[in-house]
């Protein structure tokens, strides 16, 4: 699907269904869109209902779980007939921001990232950056890569 025809679908979602945050390929912008990636600091099971309620049999849930979610939408008017949508719920403030920030960056640029990480015996997830066990406090994505650089 194009970028438009994806953001015009997640704006549709994000009035209807609140606390869900576009991350990934639509976050970057990219010019092909092959599914659409949420992040939520809401129950996934509450979710999960709301696109229920909201789309009816339109939706099939491919993949349920307390951390993530794998949801099929059936649209005619998209080339391949379905939307994919993959939502991940995060428990923590910390976790939330990561998984931000590392879910709308390209996947080469996380990669170097978390390299960069355990060159200098860390470690960059979406749970945080830690030094052993120790969490190291990061405010912003700025803050990281000035640490990680």
């Amino acid at each position: 699907m194009d970028y438009y025809k994806a953001l015009e679908f997640v704006n549709e979602v994000n009035n209807y269904i609140p606390g869900l945050y576009v991350v990934g390929s639509i976050r970057r912008k990219e010019e092909l869109i092959k599914d659409i990636d949420f992040i939520t600091k809401r129950p996934l099971i509450d979710v999960v209902d709301d696109f229920s309620l909201y789309f009816g049999d339109k939706l099939k849930i491919e993949k349920e779980g307390s951390k993530y979610t794998k949801l099929k939408i059936t649209d005619p008017y998209y080339k391949r007939g379905t939307i994919d949508i993959d939502i991940w719920a995060t428990e923590t403030e910390t976790e939330y921001k990561f998984t931000k920030w590392l879910r709308s960056m390209d996947k080469g640029h996380v990669i170097g990232l978390c390299r960069k990480a355990e060159l200098q015996g860390m470690k960059l997830s979406t749970h945080g950056l830690y030094e052993g066990n120790k969490s190291i406090p990061v405010k912003t994505l700025s803050e990281l890569k000035e640490i990680l650089l």
